[in-house]
């Protein structure tokens, strides 16, 4: 019974290995990456992470860059609620 199992297994991982495209890894996105050598900000929108990224850049610490970057989300996204209804 043991042996099936491990048949089993081993068959579907053949067919998923044979199912994934090997060379077509996605390497580009329709945003603009925003990068930075002292820095890290991630987000939903290129346009928040950069107006966090400047708040670093300034010298405002984590949570001026996380208030930056909400207050930023609510203009480039408004049809996203900030928080949930209640």
């Amino acid at each position: 019974m043991r042996r099936l199992g491990y048949a089993l297994f081993g068959f579907a991982f053949l067919i998923l290995v044979l199912l994934t495209p090997l060379g077509d890894a996605q390497t580009s996105t329709w945003r603009p990456a925003v990068l930075g050598k002292r820095h890290m900000v991630a987000s939903g929108h290129y346009a928040t992470a950069m107006a966090a990224y400047r708040v670093l850049e300034q010298g405002g610490n984590a949570l001026h860059a996380g208030i930056s970057a909400t207050f930023a989300s609510t203009v480039v996204e408004p049809s996203r609620p900030a928080s949930p209804a209640t």
